[in-house]
């Protein structure tokens, strides 16, 4: 079994890091949790941790940031003769992962707003 490269643990800690960072900001921010929704009258609020809820926006705004970057490398790759047999995807296959993309970036947009 190969050893993992130090370069790909190095991004790991990077990736774990900037999600605790973000669950860190929105505790701080709401200290009592975050409001997960508006519950009956007379029902008890239902919060959650804001460390939770930040790491999984943290985690998610990686993902989606890394899934845009992987995008517009392969449509640069595409875009020259001399680089398509660098491509990993064919066209349909990147209008697929558009797609993904941009309902990804919405729904991250749509927590994100509340």
């Amino acid at each position: 079994m190969p050893a993992i490269p130090r370069y790909l643990i190095g991004v790991l800690l990077l990736v774990v890091g900037l999600a605790a960072l973000a669950g860190y900001a929105v505790h701080q921010s709401n200290p009592q949790g975050v409001l997960l929704y508006t519950p009956a009258p007379g029902e008890a609020p239902v919060y959650e941790s804001g460390w939770r809820i930040g790491a999984i926006l943290g985690l998610t705004g990686q993902g989606l940031l890394a899934g845009l970057a992987l995008l517009v490398l392969q449509l640069l790759a595409l875009g020259r003769p001399e680089q398509r047999q660098v491509a990993w995807f064919q066209p349909v296959q990147l209008a697929a992962l558009t797609v993904v993309a941009v309902a990804g970036v919405g729904t991250l947009l749509v927590m994100l707003g509340g």
